[in-house]
């Protein structure tokens, strides 16, 4: 996320956007996710249905950083 990892235990928000060749998709909020110890973080998603997502993981900030954001894409066929 953006320059450096956030600090451990805080909570990110993960959005999670499909866009299908139909026009048909949306977005929706993953449950939130936690950063550990070395500034890392996972979370799982199944996707059901074929197309383009877009993740989108954000983190507000605190009084020593600014916000982040990271995103990622996947193609499922």
């Amino acid at each position: 996320m953006g320059g450096n990892p956030p600090p451990p235990r805080v909570t990110l928000t993960v959005q999670r956007s499909v866009y299908n060749d139909d026009g048909s998709g949306g977005s929706v909020t993953l449950p939130p996710v936690s950063v550990n110890d070395d500034g890392t973080y996972t979370f799982t998603d199944t996707p059901t249905v074929a197309g383009r997502y877009g993740y989108l993981a954000m983190w507000s900030g605190d009084a020593a950083a600014g916000p982040a954001r990271a995103v990622h894409q996947i193609m499922v066929e």
